[in-house]
C-alpha cells in the first residue's frame, strides 16, 4: 500500500474537494487500484494501493485526529485536524495622541523641546512664543502664524528693535519688577509698543503677592506700584508666573488674588502654567474656564521637561475642556485556534489590525 499524507484542509477550497472525494465506507473497503480516500475526522487524504480495510482506516483516522504526525526530516508537521472556524472580527473605539484646540478655546506654549508642527499637529497649541529675529523661520511660522506668535522682549530691549521687528499681538516682559527694570524705562517700552502696534497687548509676569501682608513671604507691595507706574498704559497687562505657591497660598490662591487685585480681563487677561508641576494643571485651567481666560500660557522650558510632559498635559486639557481628542475606530482579526469557534471561552490568536475611522471627541 502507498499512502499519501496531506494536510488537513480547512478552508472553503478544501471543503469543496473533499466534497469530491469518497467518505470512509461503513464496512471494508478492497481497493486493487489507486483510490483516495478521505477520513472523516482527521479530514486526512490518502491515496490507497491495494486492500485495506475499513476498520484499519478508521483507527488511523482516530489517531490522526488527536496527535501531530512527524512526516520527514525539514518538513512540517501535520497538526491535528480542528474544524474550520471564521475570522473573528472586533471594533473598538480607541484613544489616540492627538489632540486639537476646542473651538474658541486656545494654549499657547513657551518651549523648545518638541518641534513646533508637533507642538501644534499633535498637542494642540495655537499661540507660541518666539525670540527678537524668529518671525522669519518657516519652522515656526508654517504652524503658528505671526498673528498667534508672542514676541519675548530682552530686558535691554530698544525702540529700534521693536520698529524693526513685525507687528506682533503680542509682547512679553518676563518678571520686570524681579529684574529690576525701572518704570520709567517700562513705560518707554510700552509706548514703544504701542507705536508699533496699537492694538498689541503688553504682558509681564511676577509672581510676588500683590499686596503688603504682614502673614505672608515676601512682604512686599509689588500691587501698589504696578497699578501706580505701569498700568496708565492700556495695553499692559500682568500675568502670575507663581507656579506651585509658598507661604503666601497655592497657585489656586495666587491666581485668585490677582483676579481680586489686578481685575479679570482688565489688567490680568491670561495668567501661566508650568509643565513641571503637574498637580496644579487641572485646578488652574478649571479655574480658568469660568474666567474666561484664553489664551493660556503653558511654560516649558525646563532642563527636566520632555515629551512625557506634553503627553499628561495635554490629557488634562482634554479633561477640563480645553482639548478635544482623536480616537480611532481599530479592527482587530482573530483566528481560532482550539476548534471550537467559541467566541467567548475559545482560543484566539491575534492575525491583524488596523484603524477604519478616526473622530474628535470631548472628554
Amino acid at each position: 500500500m502507498r499512502i499519501l499524507l496531506l494536510p488537513p484542509l480547512a478552508s472553503k477550497t478544501s471543503t469543496n474537494i473533499m466534497a469530491k472525494t469518497a467518505a470512509l465506507p461503513a464496512s471494508s473497503i478492497n481497493h486493487a487500484v489507486d483510490t483516495i480516500i478521505t477520513l472523516p475526522k482527521s479530514k486526512m487524504i490518502f491515496v490507497v494501493k491495494k486492500n485495506y480495510s475499513a476498520k484499519k482506516l478508521a483507527i488511523m483516522d482516530d489517531y490522526f485526529s488527536t496527535h501531530t504526525i512527524s512526516t520527514a526530516p525539514d518538513t512540517k508537521a501535520i497538526n491535528p485536524y480542528y474544524q474550520w472556524c471564521p475570522l473573528r472580527y472586533d471594533t473598538n473605539w480607541v484613544l489616540q495622541n492627538q489632540y486639537q484646540p476646542v473651538a474658541g478655546k486656545y494654549l499657547g506654549i513657551w518651549s523648545d523641546k518638541l518641534s513646533p508642527m508637533k507642538l501644534h499637529n499633535q498637542y494642540g497649541f495655537t499661540y507660541y512664543v518666539v525670540g527678537f529675529g524668529q518671525s522669519g523661520d518657516t519652522s515656526i511660522t508654517n504652524y503658528f502664524p505671526l498673528q498667534n506668535l508672542m514676541v519675548n522682549l530682552p530686558l535691554n530691549v530698544n525702540q529700534q528693535e521693536i520698529q524693526n521687528d513685525p507687528a506682533y499681538n503680542y509682547y512679553y516682559l518676563d518678571e520686570p519688577l524681579h529684574n529690576e527694570i525701572v518704570n520709567s524705562y517700562f513705560l518707554n517700552m510700552a509706548n514703544w509698543i504701542s507705536i508699533k502696534n496699537p492694538n498689541a497687548f503688553f504682558l509681564f509676569s511676577e509672581w510676588e503677592w500683590p499686596e503688603n501682608d504682614p502673614l505672608c513671604w515676601p512682604n512686599e507691595d509689588d500691587g501698589s506700584t504696578i497699578k501706580t507706574y505701569w498700568f496708565p498704559n492700556p495695553n499692559v497687562r500682568i500675568m502670575c508666573d507663581q507656579y506651585s505657591g509658598n507661604g503666601c497660598g497655592s497657585a489656586h490662591d495666587y491666581w485668585n488674588e490677582y483676579k481680586a487685585y489686578y481685575g479679570i480681563p482688565s489688567r490680568n487677561m491670561t495668567n501661566w502654567i508650568s509643565l513641571d508641576y503637574s498637580s496644579e494643571w487641572g485646578t488652574l485651567l478649571n479655574l480658568a474656564n469660568p474666567w474666561g481666560m484664553n489664551p493660556i500660557w503653558i511654560y516649558g522650558g525646563d532642563s527636566d521637561v520632555n515629551e512625557g510632559f506634553f503627553e499628561s498635559f495635554a490629557n488634562t486639557a482634554w479633561e477640563t475642556i480645553w482639548l478635544l481628542r482623536q480616537q480611532g475606530q481599530l479592527v482587530t482579526v482573530w483566528q481560532n485556534t482550539d476548534g471550537t469557534c467559541d467566541p467567548t471561552n475559545g482560543k484566539w490568536t491575534l492575525v491583524d489590525s488596523y484603524y477604519i475611522a478616526y473622530r474628535w471627541t470631548y472628554y
